[in-house]
């Protein structure tokens, strides 16, 4: 019984003590509660190092709620406790802390080495971009991803100093010209391009979606490693590689449409027929049209052949979509993706599609080796029109058509009888032409290497990379049969087709073996030596045949009949190789002071054993003056680096028509002669003689920069002095007509000089409000100027209708612009005092200066009109962030340069319609205007003169682009780690004097000298405006 009630007494203490204990706990439980909700007040300061920190943000996590450190880095600010507090600031790492219990924090925020410490590809290696002795850039994913652009190449427009991005046409697919620091030679000046160390001609095939990084180096110290391709600068591209981690799958999409963002006012049937008119009563011939057929003219514009031409925006349409994974562990990593891109032209049937897949993998096999590859595979169809050609140009012939001519004739039925000119038969159906146009390029593409590192000690390593490029072509272009008694020059009466193929495959074989060592964290040094093979093998076949019908399954040369209109098959091949040995040395004392050495030695198979090889140093010293002790109190500025280098490289891209064996003597077959019976035989000449005394052309180069990173990383800058001499520049010179050669020989002693600087200036920071901002401008200057053209005799070229527009000339830029300099306008008939063209000039008329003093115009009375070579480049892009929202804007433009407007010279006849701002301002008697003539049909007014020389300065907004990023814990939930959303817009905006299409003309790139045949516009195809929206996703 006691023992009962004892255990009853325990259990209910027991239970009592428990529920004490436990409404005890309930009761510090709430009480805990009451204060993690509390508000309190947290101050503390914010430094790094050494010094305080002003402007440093602190935000609450998931809120807008934040504050910035004062000039000494102190800060206040009010959160609960269990909130998260973010410190951040530009150049350095975020640190996050969680508010419990505490009143003061004193936080020490430490260096982002990854910001801070880019890492640039400088060949054969990399190199920290604060280390760099050299010129180099470089431009990221981020600034490549905003261009609405097929290739990587225009995606750098603008982007980077001394870069020099031009397109030769507005039509998909297009090839772009860049150069690097001026035009330095007569011959190819086009960049080296270096794709995950794969050497290359161009990277028009790449997909900008894979590019992780290009790395542009520009100075002779920098390309030196290089060697004999180092001359025009090395643009060294990145791809994107897996890195380690889970799985990470990005999915982003775009689609537009684009329209022509310019056309150029053109006059009406009706002003057209009064100024035929007013043409033949200036020439003493009768009217064309009646005071009655004037009137019923004037009832409608008649046809605008632009509208017919161009496409609508629903037309022209623009889609890409890329697919990456990527993703690996320790050990291995990976990244895969495919793309798709179709852009369809302004101008139908102008497009262009690409499918591109690549694989990147790296593993490291064990503690000391690793093995990889990277593989890319493309396919690329490209609907091609006649572009940059005055006589075939479609843009030439829309231009000139009379607005009179119907685009179908009345008698059309079945959309097949085209109208045609009521004025004149130099020109056609523009709309017939393209039409009938099937002209198709299909290019495949394989591009992959393996390599292996091996480091058997810490410190020394060694690599081994095999990478070869094939490359295959095939052209198709097929004239079909066509009736159209209206239009003579667009009938045939059997179809014709021709077809052309390439085959090109080039392989590299890089061996480097790489020695680093620091002692006692004052010395450090880098040590680099290597051997080189390249080799490349070009094979082309091509032939046409007559005779065919249009169905297209019937396409192929045996389909063919008509031997009289064949074209005689012609196959050939070539190759070439280099052999290099490379060496590089770079040397830090106390990171204050940077030496580099660098050299190559090249031997080529195109060149004769007594020139064959070459060496090509450099050296460059670096001073960092930030590091030293007596830059220590100065707390505003971050880093400042003196640099210089010096260097001698090649340009080894010799001009097409020397070969690939000036060595010996060539032979141009085919041609055919009349034998004493009268027979036609078929012979051979001598097309140029052996050249064995050729060198290399070398460029001598000296730069001088200063880098510099002022208040906390928020400002840097960098300046560039550059001097670029080319010796021994390749030319043809003269030789006697009775040597029997076709063709000029090369040989070297021409001269040209670069001269410039580059400015590249930013600003970043970021607000207490989360708003996020930055600022980075870049600024070119370029003096191009000829020392010596070899012969002492200028050259000739860029022949436009039938004469050359442009000259190259001693104490000129490179193909500058040649014709007669106009003194006004003839106010009434020269007198006997007048130096005239020819009897027939009138009032009216173009006034010619005569230069040479003789009493006429002639040939002598020409002088340059302006440089074809832009002076200076500039581009700025701006970022704003703000709470998910982004904004990017980006203007892009060139200057200092002129453009002959072939369009302008090409419609001042009454054979062709008229552009309407010269006629509306043109002569019409005595003092009405001093600036454009009368309308004639004479040939008065068609010198080539600075009357059609403009100014080729714009600047234009190449980019705008405004995007939203949904909160991350809303697609969290559905397993999304982002979703952006954008539209965008390219081209928006030109500002520019020039009165044709488009002031961005370039390079003719499908002249036989289109190395120097720049700015000269044949009827360009204009570049488009285009209007995008589209995805960004990641999972």
């Amino acid at each position: 019984m006691d023992d009962t009630m004892n255990y009853k007494y325990q259990l209910g203490t027991s239970f009592k003590l428990l529920t004490k204990s436990f409404l005890l706990g309930i009761f510090f439980s709430l009480f805990s509660l009451q204060s993690f909700g509390q508000d309190q007040i947290i101050k503390g300061t914010v430094n790094d190092d050494v010094n305080p920190i002003p402007g440093a943000n602190i935000k609450i996590q998931g809120t807008s709620i934040g504050t910035v450190t004062d000039f000494d880095g102190n800060f206040k600010i009010v959160a609960k406790s269990g909130e998260v507090l973010v410190f951040s600031f530009v150049g350095y790492k975020d640190q996050i802390v969680e508010i419990t219990n505490q009143t003061t924090l004193n936080i020490v925020l430490q260096e982002d080495v990854k910001q801070m410490e880019e890492v640039v590809v400088i060949g054969y290696g990399t190199q920290n971009k604060k280390d760099v002795t050299g010129a180099v850039a470089s431009v990221d994913s981020e600034a490549l991803a905003i261009a609405v652009e097929p290739s990587a190449e225009m995606a750098m427009q603008g982007k980077v100093a001394g870069v020099t991005v031009s397109q030769s046409s507005g039509s998909p697919g297009s090839a772009s010209t860049i150069t690097i620091r001026g035009q330095g030679t007569i011959g190819d000046a086009s960049p080296l391009y270096v794709v995950d160390g794969i050497l290359t001609t161009n990277i028009s095939f790449l997909n900008p979606n894979d590019i992780e990084k290009m790395d542009v180096l520009k100075d002779a110290s920098a390309t030196a490693i290089y060697g004999s391709r180092g001359a025009n600068g090395v643009i060294i591209i990145t791809t994107k590689k897996g890195k380690e981690g889970h799985m990470n799958v990005s999915f982003d999409a775009y689609a537009g449409v684009q329209q022509v963002g310019n056309k150029i006012p053109l006059t009406n049937q009706y002003e057209l027929a009064f100024l035929i008119n007013e043409a033949r009563i200036n020439d003493g011939l009768p009217e064309k049209y009646s005071f009655d057929e004037l009137q019923e003219l004037k009832k409608s514009p008649g046809t605008n052949w632009q509208d017919e031409v161009f496409s609508k925006p629903s037309e022209a349409s623009v889609q890409n979509y890329q697919f990456t994974a990527s993703g690996g562990n320790a050990k291995s990593q990976y990244l895969m993706s495919l793309n798709y891109f179709d852009q369809k032209g302004i101008i139908a049937p102008s497009g262009y599609k690409r499918i591109s897949g690549r694989l990147n993998v790296k593993s490291q096999v064990t503690d000391f080796l690793a093995l990889g590859s990277n593989i890319v595979i493309t396919n690329s169809s490209q609907e091609v029109i006649p572009q940059n050609n005055e006589y075939e140009d479609p843009i030439m012939h829309m231009l000139a058509m009379d607005p009179m001519a119907p685009v179908y004739a009345p008698e059309n039925d079945e959309g097949k009888v085209y109208g045609a000119s009521q004025i004149s038969d130099q020109f056609t159906n523009p709309v017939g032409r393209l039409d009938l146009n099937n002209d198709n390029i299909g290019v495949d593409r394989y591009m992959a290497n393996v390599f292996a590192e091996l480091e058997p000690i810490k410190g020394l390593t060694f690599k081994s990379m095999f990478g070869f490029d094939r490359v295959y072509l095939e052209r198709k272009v097929f004239n079909p049969k066509f009736d159209d008694a209206n239009n003579l020059k667009l009938s045939r009466t059997s179809g014709n087709l021709f077809i052309s193929q390439e085959k090109h495959f080039t392989y590299t074989w890089d061996n480097t073996v790489t020695f680093k060592r620091n002692w006692n964290n004052k010395h450090d040094l880098t040590v680099l030596g290597g051997f080189s093979l390249y080799n490349e093998y070009h094979e082309f076949f091509n032939g046409g045949k007559g005779g065919l019908s249009n169905q297209e399954y019937l396409r192929f040369l045996d389909a063919g009949i008509d031997q009289e209109t064949d074209t005689a098959p012609r196959n050939f091949a070539q190759d070439a190789g280099i052999m290099s040995f490379l060496g590089r040395a770079m040397y830090s004392y106390d990171d204050r002071y940077l030496v580099t050495a660098t050299f190559r030695r090249d031997g080529t198979s195109r060149l004769s054993e007594k020139n064959r090889w070459g060496t090509f140093p450099s050296f460059a010293l670096a001073w960092k003056i930030s590091n030293e002790g007596f830059m220590s109190g100065v707390d505003f500025v971050k880093d400042l680096k003196l640099r210089g280098g010096w260097g001698q490289v090649a340009n080894d891209k010799m001009p097409n028509n020397l070969g690939f064996y000036p060595t010996i003597s060539t032979v141009t077959n085919g041609l055919r002669y009349p034998s004493g019976t009268g027979a036609i035989m078929d012979g051979a000449s001598l097309t140029t003689g052996p050249t064995t005394n050729l060198v290399w052309e070398t460029s001598e180069q000296l730069n001088i920069g200063l880098d510099a990173v002022f208040l906390r990383n928020r400002l840097s800058t960098s300046v560039d002095l550059y001097q670029k001499k080319t010796l021994d520049m390749l030319f043809q010179a003269d030789i006697l007509g009775s040597s029997g050669f076709t063709q000029n020989p090369w040989s070297n002693g021409a001269s040209v000089q670069n001269s410039g600087i580059e400015l590249v200036l930013g600003w970043a920071d970021e607000t207490k409000s989360g708003f996020a901002y930055s600022i980075s401008g870049n600024f070119s200057y370029n003096k191009n100027e000829v020392l010596s053209t070899g012969a002492k005799t200028p050259f000739y070229t860029a022949p436009f209708f039938g004469k050359d527009v442009l000259i190259t000339k001693e104490g000129e830029s490179i193909g500058s612009i040649y014709g007669y300099e106009t003194d006004g306008v003839y106010q009434s008939d020269p007198t006997a005092d007048d130096a005239v063209l020819n009897n027939s000039v009138s009032a009216g008329d173009l006034r010619y200066k005569d230069l040479d003093g003789d009493g006429k115009i002639t040939p002598n009375d020409r002088k340059v009109l302006g440089n074809t070579i832009p002076v200076y480049t500039f581009g700025l892009t701006t970022n704003l962030s703000y709470k998910g929202f982004d904004l990017i804007i980006f203007l892009q433009g060139m200057g200092g340069h002129k453009i002959f407007n072939g369009i302008k010279y090409n419609l001042n006849a009454p054979n062709t319609n008229y552009m309407s701002l010269t006629m509306e301002n043109r002569w019409t008697k005595a003092g009405s205007t001093n600036e454009h003539p009368r309308v004639t049909g004479t040939a008065n007014n068609k010198l080539y003169s600075d009357y059609y020389v403009e100014d080729g300065d714009f600047l234009r907004l190449r980019n705008l682009q405004l995007g939203y990023t949904i909160p991350s814990n809303i697609t969290n939930k559905i397993g999304v780690k982002k979703f952006r959303i954008y539209v965008a817009g390219q081209n928006l905006v030109t500002l520019t004097k020039y009165t044709g299409f488009d002031p961005e003309i370039g390079q003719n790139l499908s002249s036989a000298q289109s190395a120097i045949d720049f700015s000269i516009d044949r009827g360009n195809y204009p570049v488009p405006r285009v209007y995008t929206a589209g995805v960004n996703i990641s999972f």
